[in-house]
């Protein structure tokens, strides 16, 4: 019924250089494989804008098969029509919409609101129910929901020609505005944040004395198609010449036509000078991540045992060892397909990877940051390992701190990162949370999510890994991770109210994953070895783990000499004694005084809650506890010299020491503790649940309980 009205329409706004989609015409997009109303609602969705005409029809009741038949939420059981299922489809993917009501059906409406309140027949009265109930819908929306009634195809084109235009000068406006934040961000000087309305404006970079200057001219294309050479771009290519600037800048929000590009690239001089350029491309520039993703490649690529990684915290070689983790939790499968699925969802910022330790989860976080580096794409993975930012307030002090120092780059900016994080270039990896919150009370923990949590803005991703026993339960790890989230403001307004945070949590290996760990350290002898475990007591739990599964092959042949189960406990003495035999070699020092050694600062940092000692300190450290044996000199130099290339000891890029994995500081820390309970005495060790699960395998085969019964109820003695 309203051919002649959309025709008009559309050849009006195809003048002013719109493309128009209206289905009765050639050019409407059509999916052969979907409903031909299913096409209507795709076309909807792929449109930048959405224009709505009501006249006197209700139209077609939708029948398609790719959305729900019922989609109103608070009327489950209605089914609407096509055109009120586009407005609906519209409205939930936000486009800009227009409503035209012809005048006179407008004007019924209040007739029809009358007629339903006195219980009149609405069919007598000549009026269609439906049509007005999908009227009220729309004026009942808290959006979208103004309505321009008209008369004739004249008023309906000004009405509607009127608010395009207006429409691109805002949309100029704000393009303009966008370009001149990000040329702030990168560095121009000279200008302010807002537009000027003048064809084109002036900014500096360089040095301030000697400045070089730019012509800056912005181009918002509204239809969304490339910007053409026309006489107003030769006019800015010649003002910018006879001006005497140095540069000139063009942008526009979609592309340059070949046109422009061959203009600029035939004349020599403007070749040099002149730069075009999209708001994307401006944002790509604002930060130089080559020498991070040099640094990371090196490290991770170049891993040796003998060659001290200077920028990630590798203990094996990643490229030749590693295998992937199975996850289960608000993603379930393949750890780095459900880490996809993370990246590909918009309501989703935040993603907690939570295991037990040694299940493998800062190597996951490594392989991670190289595959996505390697595979590329739009979020370039950033990983910090937050043991090495203990003392670090905010976020800003961590990534500054991370990207300059650690990682070399250079003039970087902080508001510049926000802004890339915030537009989805970047993806944050966090290793190590529990390294990061050294306390474990509550209030600890959600003040340092809090703390790394700033990051959840726009369109960011964060991915954070901790081992589980730093929340009591699962519902304490999604009450800590919930609780820190971000709550108002203008950069959190559109994460408000959404489930924005998810958790997995890391399973151990199957028997599948521990045959090709084995295969990929042994694979001559493959099955030779897989024998060889499986002759192991207790075995099974240990080797699940990839870091103690790591530990059983390189002290197989020990182990299987071991009478008694294997346990925990067993297990790392048994790795320890192999490393006194056979790694911890030198004259300066034997191997029982390096133990004693490697056992004393555990507990010195357990007990001053630090993770590491800066090599300053380590060796005023070995010089006061080898006091007794030193006998010159020469002696405090070559004990730190023997110390420092402890097996159990690494280094980082800013001269800090710490034990290459946690749990070797925890087990020393637990023999102490244990030593401390069968003498009757108590430790002033700090404890967590691997500590006590350590001390647990120590005096378990030492100590006898009484065992038994009473009333039902066993009988657990006195403290």
């Amino acid at each position: 019924d309203l051919v002649d009205l959309r025709s008009g329409l559309k050849e009006s706004l195809e003048e002013m250089g719109y493309q128009v989609w209206a289905s009765e015409f050639s050019g409407f997009p059509v999916d052969s494989g979907l409903h031909a109303q299913d096409n209507c609602l795709r076309n909807v969705e792929r449109s930048d804008q959405y224009v709505l005409i009501v006249n006197d029809r209700y139209g077609s009741v939708y029948e398609g098969a790719a959305y729900p038949r019922h989609p109103l939420a608070d009327d489950p059981k209605r089914s609407i029509s096509v055109t009120w299922y586009e407005y609906l489809r519209a409205l939930q993917c936000g486009r800009p919409i227009r409503i035209l009501v012809r005048e006179r059906i407008w004007d019924q409406r209040s007739v029809f609101q009358a007629a339903r309140k006195t219980g009149t027949d609405l069919k007598d009265a000549g009026l269609s129910a439906e049509l007005f109930d999908f009227l009220d819908f729309v004026c009942r929306q808290e959006k979208a929901n103004w309505i321009h009634p008209f008369r004739d195809l004249g008023e309906a084109k000004r009405i509607l020609c009127d608010w395009l235009r207006q429409e691109e000068a805002q949309n100029a406006r704000q393009f303009e505005r966008e370009v001149r934040e990000l040329l702030l961000l990168g560095g121009y000087r000279g200008l302010n944040s807002e537009p000027t309305g003048v064809p084109y404006f002036v900014a500096e970079t360089g040095d301030a004395q000697v400045p070089t200057q730019w012509a800056v001219r912005c181009v918002f294309e509204a239809q969304r198609r490339a910007t053409r050479l026309d006489d107003e771009w030769r006019k800015f290519f010649a003002d910018f010449e006879d001006g005497n600037y140095d540069r000139a800048l063009a942008v526009t929000n979609v592309d340059f036509d070949p046109a422009i590009r061959s203009y600029v690239g035939g004349r020599p001089r403007l070749a040099r000078r002149v730069k075009l350029a999209t708001p994307a491309k401006l944002l790509g520039e604002l930060l130089d991540l080559s020498e991070y993703v040099r640094r990371v490649r090196a490290d991770y690529n170049g891993y040796s045992p003998e060659r001290q990684a200077l920028y990630l915290p590798l203990r094996t070689d990643l490229k030749k060892y590693f295998v992937p983790l199975q996850c289960k939790g608000d993603y379930t499968g393949d750890l780095f397909e459900s880490i996809d699925g993370f990246l590909a969802d918009p309501d989703v910022n935040h993603l907690t990877i939570l295991g037990d330790f040694g299940t493998g989860k800062s190597c996951c976080a490594m392989e991670l940051t190289m595959r996505l580096l390697e595979r590329g794409g739009p979020r370039v993975p950033l990983f910090f390992s937050l043991r090495d930012y203990q003392h670090e307030e905010t976020l800003q002090s961590i990534v500054t701190k991370g990207m300059t120092e650690k990682y070399g780059i250079v003039n970087f900016s902080y508001p510049a990162f926000l802004r890339l994080l915030e537009e989805g270039r970047l993806l944050l990896i966090f290793d190590a949370f529990d390294e990061l919150a050294t306390l474990s009370e509550r209030w600890a923990t959600v003040a340092s999510l809090r703390l790394l949590n700033a990051a959840v803005r726009g369109r960011s991703k964060v991915i954070l890994t901790c081992r589980t026993h730093y929340f009591t339960t699962e519902a304490a790890a999604r009450e800590g991770i919930a609780g820190s989230m971000p709550r108002g403001g203008e950069l959190f307004a559109e994460l408000e109210g959404r489930r924005n945070y998810a958790i997995v949590y890391l399973e151990p290996f199957s028997p599948e994953q521990v045959r090709e760990f084995v295969r990929r350290h042994h694979p001559e002898n493959t099955e030779e070895v897989m024998e060889q475990i499986g002759r192991l007591d207790a075995v099974e739990d240990l080797s699940t783990r990839p870091v103690l599964l790591e530990m059983i092959l390189k002290t197989l042949p020990r182990l299987l000499k071991e009478t008694g189960p294997l346990n925990l406990a067993t297990l790392y003495e048994t790795f320890t004694r192999l490393w006194l035999d056979d790694v911890a070699k030198g004259d300066a020092l034997t191997p029982q005084d390096k133990l004693r050694f490697s056992q004393a600062l555990a507990i010195k940092l357990n007990q001053d809650a630090l993770p590491r000692i800066h090599y300053s300190a380590l060796e005023e450290y070995v010089g006061d506890f080898f006091q007794k044996l030193l006998r010159s000199p020469a002696d405090r130099f070559r004990f730190d010299q023997e110390i420092r290339v402890c097996d159990f000891l690494n280094r980082d890029a800013e001269g800090y020491y710490q034990f290459a994995h946690k749990s070797f500081m925890e087990f020393f820390v637990a023999q102490e503790v244990a030593a401390a309970l069968l003498r009757g005495e108590v430790s002033p060790c700090k404890l967590n649940d691997a500590i006590v699960r350590f001390v647990h395998h120590l005096v378990a085969p030492k100590h006898r309980y009484e065992q038994r019964l009473e009333d039902g109820m066993v009988y657990v003695p006195a403290g």
